[in-house]
Formats: C-alpha cells, sequence, structure tokens
C-alpha cells in the first residue's frame, strides 16, 4: 500500500525520521517518462508505463489500475526491472508508445532497520515536499499517524496531476505543460 501527503514542516518531519531510527537508503535524482499509446488508452484504464533514470540505470515499470481503501489508500500490482535504455527504447517504439509526459523529482529513501515501511521525501518541482509512504496498510497508517501535523491531509492525485493543477492555478493551460524539471541542470535532458 502506499500513500501521499505534503509536508507542512521538513525539518520537523526530518527530525521525527531521525528521532525513530530511520536511515538514509539513497538520495537521488530522478527523471520519469510516461508512455502510452496514441489513443491514450493505458491511461484511461489507469495503467503506467514508466522509464526511470537515476544515477545513469534505467528501470521499466509497468503498473496496473489502483485499488483504493476507504482511507484514499491504494495499492496496485507494480513490475519493475533494469533493462539497456536503447533495447528499451526501441521496444517502446515498437509496440507504438510514445512519451506523454516527464517528470522529475530529487528523492530521499528512508527505512527503518527493521521496519516494514519505506518513507520517501519528495522534492517536486516548483509545488514544494511530499511523502510517500509504503509497505503494509497497517505500517503505512501508523506512520502517518505517527508525523501528525508534520504533513497535511493525504493526497490522492498522482505528481503529474498536482503539478498539473498548479500551473493552471498559476495561468498554464493543461495541454502547455508537457513535464515538471528542475531549473538548476541537475539532469541531463534529451
Amino acid at each position: 500500500s502506499e500513500a501521499k501527503y505534503p509536508v507542512n514542516d521538513r525539518k520537523a518531519l526530518l527530525d521525527i525520521l531521525e528521532k525513530q531510527g530511520f536511515e538514509l537508503e539513497k538520495d537521488v535524482v530522478q527523471r520519469d517518462e510516461y508512455y502510452d499509446a496514441a489513443d491514450r488508452s493505458l491511461g484511461q484504464l489507469d495503467y503506467v508505463i514508466r522509464v526511470r533514470i537515476e544515477n545513469g540505470r534505467v528501470v521499466f515499470a509497468f503498473k496496473g489500475p489502483r485499488f483504493y481503501t476507504k482511507t484514499l489508500d491504494y495499492s496496485r500490482l507494480e513490475f519493475q526491472f533494469s533493462m539497456s535504455e536503447s533495447v528499451l527504447r526501441d521496444e517502446l517504439r515498437r509496440q507504438g508508445l510514445a512519451q506523454t509526459w516527464h517528470f522529475e523529482k530529487r528523492r530521499a529513501d528512508y527505512r527503518q532497520p527493521r521496519g516494514r515501511a519505506r518513507v520517501s521525501v519528495d522534492e517536486i518541482p516548483e509545488i514544494g515536499y511530499f511523502v510517500e509512504i509504503e509497505g503494509p496498510l497497517d505500517a503505512v497508517r501508523e506512520l502517518a499517524k505517527l508525523f501528525g501535523d508534520v504533513l497535511g491531509s493525504q493526497e490522492r492525485r498522482n505528481y503529474r496531476d498536482l503539478f498539473v493543477a498548479y500551473k493552471e492555478q498559476n495561468g498554464y493551460s493543461a495541454s502547455e505543460v508537457k513535464g515538471a524539471s528542475f531549473a538548476d541542470g541537475s539532469e541531463a535532458f534529451d
């Protein structure tokens, strides 16, 4: 299960993680590219095809539709594996899939030595910090309760929807927004 929350107080969140014995597993910039058929049929059915580039490593992900609980937590089948970037891109083209969106985030993953959940603190271009808690549903809920007011209300939208809504509030049309990137050049682009 997974749950996402905006972060109200990043310093307080990091203090709680430290006090609870969480250890930093990685701190990286990730570039995600999303693909769909020309008619956008995969996205309409809530399927996701993602290519993630992180420190030169390419990871392909296929995600099935989300199943929501009454409290907005969700689960989905997800398959991920590393592969050659050229082979992957050739296969995506062969299948008639095209990139529909790109997204960059800075991610710090934390885990307790014997914990059952992972906490990811994500910095999203222009809109700030979010936390994703992933693990068994009871562990996700327990951590969300522990973080309390340090987090905002649980967010059901994905980062793309959040970013597009933010840009629309700032005078852009959704069709103008092709992706989200940091302006400091921290990641190379095609």
